[in-house]
């Protein structure tokens, strides 16, 4: 559909990308706008009978995905403006491989400034492909639009690409991943980003964390653990500052030596009693004692109840450091 005299076109790529979304709002302002020309949301909003909310919603949409008219590049206008010029049918012609093609194929790429080096540039082409034809992908799009209680942003999604495809983190772990990442930002008070996001998910794949079942896992494993520290601040008697990082290694080692709160709470008070005071070391010594020997009160040492996942120390603190 074209008005030749303004150049005003809607190339079958479009449509067919439109048709693809299946979305009536963002069709009907792709329409609206390239035949109008306008880019006023209220007057499109009156005009098409929208509320003003999803006027807009449906141009952020079209703009993330490369249909926004004006968004598109010079090079494929110039080739739709020719095609209309000569024919009513236009040649849709398969996207040049760009940059970030090759970088996801192993090629040597420098990253984006904001983006992790281990992560490849990616073209807003090779990402809006990505939406359009891998479903997989649009669900995790589509999840991040729930997590963030709005629609990402185009930079948010190309990183969101990159470790989906960079990192290999399946559709199913990603869900997990998101959802984990919004639970820690609130219960810190602090705005979901992506680059948390990036480097939990940097931090799963070192871990080896790569199955829905594994993430799960291990997410209620860090969700213990952050009770159980904040049990074991409390009985420690802390109540007016953060642990320390050399606090936490000591709490969580003898947490998966397997000792509970109250027995980490004898330890102090047992050292509070011998020192006068709440030393880190002798606490340390007598729950390593314990644990080689069992309790002075005759307590079996705690045995591994196999249920949570074998995660050492020196890991737990550098997902803890990620946060």
């Amino acid at each position: 559909m074209a008005e030749k005299s303004q150049n005003r076109i809607i190339t079958k790529e479009t449509a067919e990308s439109l048709i693809k979304a299946h979305d009536g709002s963002m069709a009907l302002l792709c329409i609206y706008t390239t035949l109008t020309g306008c880019t006023d949301d209220e007057k499109a909003a009156g005009e098409l009978c929208m509320t003003l909310a999803d006027v807009k919603s449906a141009r952020e949409k079209l703009t993330r995905a490369g249909l926004y008219p004006g968004t598109e590049t010079a090079e494929r206008v110039k080739e739709a403006e020719e095609a209309a010029n000569t024919s009513d049918a236009v040649e849709v012609k398969e996207p040049k491989e760009t940059k970030s093609a090759e970088a996801a194929k192993g090629k040597v790429h420098d990253g984006p400034v904001g983006m992790s080096p281990d992560i490849p540039p990616y073209a807003s082409e090779d990402v809006t492909m990505l939406t359009q034809t891998d479903p997989n992908f649009k669900a995790v799009i589509d999840e991040a639009e729930i997590v963030f209680r709005r629609i990402p942003s185009s930079g948010e999604v190309k990183q969101l690409c990159g470790i989906y495809t960079h990192y290999g983190l399946p559709a199913d772990v990603m869900f997990v991943l998101l959802h984990y990442c919004a639970e820690i930002s609130s219960e810190n008070s602090r705005k979901l980003t992506v680059n948390f996001i990036e480097k939990q998910a940097l931090a799963w794949v070192e871990l080896g964390i790569t199955t829905a079942e594994g993430a799960e896992e291990y997410c209620e494993y860090m969700r213990q653990l952050r009770s159980s520290l904040g049990a074991a601040k409390s009985a420690l008697d802390i109540r007016d500052r953060n642990l320390t990082r050399r606090e936490e290694e000591y709490i969580i080692s003898w947490l998966e030596m397997g000792f509970s709160t109250e027995d980490i709470y004898d330890a102090y008070d047992l050292t509070v009693t011998k020192t006068g005071k709440r030393s880190w070391q002798y606490m340390n010594a007598i729950l390593s004692d314990w644990h080689e020997n069992g309790k002075d009160n005759g307590k079996p040492k705690p045995a591994d109840s196999g249920k949570t996942p074998k995660i050492n120390v020196s890991d737990t603190m550098k997902i803890k450091d990620k946060v």
